[in-house]
């Protein structure tokens, strides 16, 4: 065995054990895709003589090769007589097809892993990210425009989640799988240049390592030392008593003087604030305007921030928005996402995603005009609906009953078939609009 695999086994049972998990009275879940990091992973807690059950989720989106993966899992477990949870989440990301697929995904095994640690109550749920997950994770938000938590990427503990790996290299995972003799499933999809994860991984952080080969460490260290700041801001804004009432029944309550007192309230409004989806651009507003005694309201999807002479108060609005039209009562689901999702399938479902630009418009549903008309995704210049309708072959009954959904009575998407490019998301975008359609009963 090499000293680098030495090391590395060295490092996972030394934050195990930083973390109060020893070996003799913990009971882990190992979340295991089959892959290499998560293949070492648990050959590592093997040697550690851990006692830990295998946690896969089979999103059945490579077919059979995603079977594939769920049988090499389960095999394993079932020789070593290890007990092996699977999910089969294939209806549920069918389910969620228009939505930011590895967003989806990442959901539906977070929830479902939070669900088996209430019912079997382990010490720890384990993942096996690495070094270069976390270099991945800064680029990506700091291509969204995240502030500093965001900029801090993914925790070693968070809750009920460990990652003892996260300052592991890929070199080191692949020391140590040759050095072990560690069989793994390689996913093809991780190459997919669809996905802006894999496009950074597979374009962007080699051309970085050319520049400097220890690219992925800096980045990862770097998102340590910003984790570090965000403590420590957390603490002074604590220490400050800006933030006077803060509950998930009531809202939040901060005190304008006390902000207009510190350095930086854009900083401060921002980091309070950015979790309930408000950007930098409306939290400087936000600032520009504290000394401003007349009452000013800032939305942003669900969330609004209603600022008075003394207050800013902060609350979460029911974004429903129900209308009657053609004998049929609507109901408009609508959000903000604060992650752009990495590839969007196409609309259908009664669910469509379009520009953050457009949050907090005038959502509205309606059927067609004779006058209507459109940008059609993927087209050159504007069509009028009845043409498009033409092209689709529809009859009388169809044309009258197609649902449109309209921005301050704008057509933005004609439902379930075509959006207009102007509502489109773009690549500058930071936050998506998701909306979604329920028909609620008939006439």
């Amino acid at each position: 065995m090499s000293e680098g695999t030495k090391q590395v086994i060295d490092l996972v049972a030394g934050k195990l054990q930083q973390w109060g998990m020893f070996a003799e009275n913990s009971k882990l879940l190992l979340a295991c895709s089959g892959g290499k990091d998560s293949m070492l992973l648990w050959k590592i807690l093997e040697l550690l003589n851990y006692t830990f059950e295998i946690a896969h989720v089979n999103y059945g989106l490579r077919g059979e090769d995603s079977n594939a993966d769920a049988r090499f899992v389960e095999d394993k477990a079932l020789a070593e007589n290890r007990k092996c949870h699977v999910l089969d989440a294939s209806n549920d990301m069918k389910n969620g097809a228009n939505q930011n697929i590895q967003s989806n995904a990442r959901q539906i095994r977070y929830n479902w892993f939070s669900k088996l640690n209430k019912e079997e109550k382990y010490t720890a749920v384990l993942t096996a990210h690495h070094e270069e997950d976390q270099a991945e994770t800064l680029l990506l938000q700091l291509l969204r425009g995240s502030g500093g938590k965001g900029l801090s990427g993914m925790r070693e503990l968070n809750d009920h989640v460990a990652r003892p790996m996260l300052t592991v290299s890929a070199q080191a995972i692949d020391e140590g799988l040759k050095d072990l003799g560690i069989a793994w499933r390689e996913d093809k999809s991780n190459k997919s240049l669809k996905y802006r994860r894999n496009f950074l991984r597979e374009l962007i952080l080699p051309k970085m390592k050319q520049l400097n080969p220890e690219a992925s460490n800096i980045l990862a260290e770097t998102c340590t030392r910003l984790k570090s700041e965000q403590n420590l801001l957390d603490f002074f804004i604590d220490q400050s008593g800006v933030i006077l009432e803060n509950s998930t029944s009531t809202g939040l309550r901060i005190d304008k003087q006390k902000l207009l007192e510190l350095p930086e309230p854009t900083l401060v409004l921002f980091h309070i604030l950015g979790e309930w989806g408000f950007s930098w651009a409306l939290c400087q507003q936000m600032a520009a305007n504290l000394t401003k005694t007349k009452e000013l309201t800032y939305q942003i999807g669900t969330s609004t921030a209603r600022a008075d002479r003394l207050h800013i108060s902060v609350y979460q609005d029911d974004a429903t928005v129900s209308e009657e039209k053609i004998g049929v009562v609507w109901e408009l689901k609508v959000s903000v996402l604060t992650e752009v999702p990495d590839f969007v399938e196409e609309n259908k479902c009664d669910m469509v995603l379009m520009s953050g630009a457009f949050a907090g418009c005038n959502f509205s549903i309606r059927n067609p005009r004779n006058a209507d008309y459109f940008y059609p995704s993927g087209m050159v210049g504007r069509k009028k609906l009845s043409a498009f309708f033409k092209d689709l072959k529809l009859n009388s009954e169809e044309k009258k009953s197609q649902v449109l959904l309209c921005v301050d009575d704008e057509v933005a998407w004609i439902v379930n078939r075509r959006i207009d490019r102007r509502f489109e998301i773009k690549p500058e975008d930071k936050t998506v609009v998701q909306i979604q359609l329920i028909a609620q009963k008939g006439g």
